[in-house]
Formats: C-alpha cells, structure tokens, sequence
C-alpha cells in the first residue's frame, strides 16, 4: 500500500512538473509572439502616422497654392467659392482686397471661431514681422508663410499668410485648415489596430497552446517510457538480488550446503551483469553515444561464421538451423561485424525461444535493386498484429508461459538500435505457415 501511494504520489508530481513545463512555455510563446505583433503593428501605425502628416502638409500646401494663384490672378472672388473652398477643404479663408475684407458667406464654422483663428495667424505673422494690412514698397512679387500650429488636443494644423501685389493695390490671405476627417480616421485606425492585436493575441494563445500540447508530447511520452523503463529494470535487478540475498543467509544456516548456494549466487551475478551490460548497450545506443567500429565486411562470411557458431545452440535445444545464402557475392558491408553478429544471435535466439515447430529455423540474404535483406524466419508461436510494434519495446515478453530468467526482453530493443545504428531497419512480419520472419534491411547504398 505504501508503495503504491509513493508510485501515486510520484506520478502527480510528474504530471504536475509537466503542466508547470507547459504553462511556462505556453507564456514564453505567447508573449514573445505578442511583443512581436505588438511591435509589428506599432510600427505600421507609426509609418501610416508620418505618412498622413506628409499628407497634410502636402494638402494644405496645395490649398495655399490655389488661394495664392486666385487671388493674384482672379478680378473677381465670389463668395460662393469662398464658402465651397472653405466646406470642402474644413478651412478658414479670410481674403482681403487692400483694406477690405472680402466676406465669407455659409462658412461651415461660427463666426467667433473664424475670428480666433484669423487673430492668432496674424500674430504669427507680427511675430515673424510679415505685414499682411500693408503693401510693401519694395514688393514686386508675392509671398507667403506657413505657421504650424497646434489645437486644444494637441494636434497639429497648420496656417498660412501671404501677400500678393494687384495692380497698384494688393491682396492678401490668411489660411486656416483643419484636419478632423483624418483625425477621425486615424483615431479609427488606432482601434483598429489595438482590435487586431486583440484578436492575435487571443489567436496566438489557443494556437501556442496546440502547439506547445503538440511539442510537449513526445516529452511526456519519453518520460512515461523512462518512468516504465526505470520501474521495469528495478524489477528485473531485484529477482537476482533476492536470490543472492536468501542464499547468503542459507549458507549460515546450512553451511553444508554452501557450494550449492556459492553457485547460484554466481549465476545470478552473472545475470545481473548481463542485464546491466544490456542497460548500459541501450542507453549508449539510444543517446547516440555508442562507437561503433565501422569497417569493411564481408558479409557471407559473417553469415558463415553465426551459423556455425550457433549450431550447437540449436543441437542443444533440438532444433534444426538451416542458411539460405544467393549464389552471387553478397556486396561488403561498411559496419561494425561484433554488432552485427550481435543482432543476429538476438534474433536466432529469440526464434529458438519461442519454437513450437519442428520446421527448421532459417538463416536468409537477398539483394533487391536498393536494398539488401537478412531474414530469420522461425514457424514459433508468432506474435499477433497488434502486438508487432510492442516486441521491440525494453522488457516486453510476448508469452508469460514462455518466459526465461535469462532474458529480460531487452534483446529485441537492442537489435533495433543496433540496426539503426548501421543506417538500417529491423523489421517484423509473419511466416507464411506460421512463426515469424525477423528482416535487417540495409540500403545499398550504404554497402561498400
């Protein structure tokens, strides 16, 4: 019971280190991509900002453009065409012909704000001392300035002056104009954009959230094989350590029977150590830390040499090995010829285990066009479909009844990693009359 709360209590710290994983990097996504946007947008709307202040300078220079060529050149300014200059430009035009002050009509503001702003550009205008009310003795020309100013809010606007000779009097102008419409529109873009970013942000953390649940995936299912892996080998290391442990105590009470006892202990020495060497084979291997000692191979010589070196293995368990070899050379092989052989012996190994036939267990090799292929094919007990990808995993055995203390089910998972290791795969079908047929499937063009 105390076992089992801890194995539960583990497991929820597990979990809950996960769901602390993924929060924070469900966080570091999110913000980061956020900051980005954010980034992203402001910076638009800061470019569209300076263009829409060009855009003003360049509308109200044009408006001052034409102001400055009628009034020079037209005899006559009607007040219709002050009020639609006026209405459509949202401006202020204040004309004066010499000393009169030619009236606009309709104006699309009041009266009292009309005289404000006609009463601050003539400041403007003292300040900079450019007489508007008076000809110029000298001037032969017109001219004209331009004043930014800046409203109650804050925003700019900008105005105008300018002075232009008529005949032998003169004419001169003040030029007010707002911008409310682009005002307004830019106010609308801002939220606009604050509305986007809104939106993406929202975006953003329901996407991170699949991807980081997607990323993370394998993470916890390495941890989960790690947990199981780690439990299994526990397992598997305290049957020897029991073992070792009851017949130490036997032999102090029953010394007469201590070379009994000295033996088992040293088999089960020897099986702990083979476990371990197992262990440690599959760590190496699965860390990418293995050093294979890759050479050139002749391949139907290392064919050979297993078959004859797993004869008496077969003879002791009454079963027959046969080796089905192409009559053509197979091509070298660029590998590591212990490993290999390695593999090999699993795998004879394991379709010894599991015979229940009297048919014969078969050493193969084919070449196809792309690949070459080494097959050992058993008529055992087989091993159902859904079954065919949990061999390969550490400790798995396929039949209780069947099982041997000296295997641990690591074998398999060794073999896989062994081949992967010579850029091959270990594949697993069934016996056309039943058994199965373990095939090592190298590419060509890794053959040299």
């Amino acid at each position: 019971m105390r076992r089992k709360k801890s194995r539960e209590g583990k497991e929820r710290r597990n979990k809950s280190s996960m769901q602390k994983a993924k929060l924070r990097l469900l966080l570091l996504y999110s913000i980061s991509m956020g900051i980005i946007l954010t980034v992203a947008l402001f910076s638009v709307y800061m470019i569209s900002q300076k263009e829409r202040e060009q855009n003003k300078k360049r509308l109200f220079q044009n408006l001052v453009t034409s102001v400055y060529m009628k009034i020079s050149t037209d005899s006559s300014i009607t007040n219709s065409w002050l009020s639609e200059m006026e209405s459509n430009n949202e401006a202020i035009l204040q004309i004066y012909d010499g000393d009169t002050s030619l009236q606009s009509w309709g104006s699309w503001i009041t009266e009292e704000q009309r005289v404000t702003e006609v009463d601050k550009v003539e400041e403007k205008a003292q300040e900079d001392r450019f007489i508007i009310h008076t000809r110029p003795t000298s001037m032969k020309e017109g001219s004209y300035r331009i004043y930014p100013l800046k409203n109650d809010k804050g925003k700019t606007y900008y105005a105008s002056a300018c002075i232009v000779p008529y005949g032998n009097s003169f004419r001169s102008a003040i030029v007010v104009q707002y911008y409310s419409k682009q005002e307004q529109a830019a106010t609308h873009l801002w939220r606009m954009f604050l509305g986007i970013e809104g939106i993406g942000i929202i975006s953003m953390v329901f996407l991170n959230l699949i991807y980081v649940r997607f990323i993370m995936r394998p993470v916890e299912e390495n941890k989960k094989m790690q947990t199981e892996f780690l439990a299994a080998a526990s397992h598997e290391l305290k049957a020897p350590l029991a073992v070792i442990r009851t017949s130490s105590s036997a032999i102090v009470r029953k010394p007469e029977k201590m070379q009994h006892y000295v033996d088992i202990i040293g088999e089960e020495c020897v099986r702990m150590a083979g476990l371990v060497d197992d262990l440690l084979i599959l760590s190496s291997t699965e860390t990418k830390s293995w050093r294979m000692r890759m050479e050139k191979i002749e391949l139907d010589t290392l064919l050979l040499d297993t078959y004859e070196e797993f004869q008496p293995i077969c003879k002791e368990a009454k079963m027959e090995l046969q080796i089905h070899l192409p009559e053509e050379l197979l091509p070298a092989v660029r590998g590591d010829a212990k490993r290999l052989k390695q593999v090999l012996f699993i795998l004879l190994n394991n379709a010894v285990q599991y015979a229940q036939s009297k048919e014969p267990i078969c050493l193969q090799a084919e070449i196809s066009k792309h690949y070459l292929f080494i097959r050992v094919v058993d008529h055992g007990i087989g091993i159902a479909d859904e079954k065919k990808n949990a061999v390969f995993e550490k400790f798995y055995q396929v039949d209780s009844s069947h099982h041997d203390r000296k295997h641990y089910g690591l074998g398999l998972s060794i073999a896989r990693e062994l081949v992967q290791l010579h850029q091959g795969l270990l594949l697993l079908t069934d016996t056309p009359k039943g058994g199965c047929t373990f095939t090592i499937k190298l590419p060509i063009d890794y053959t040299g």
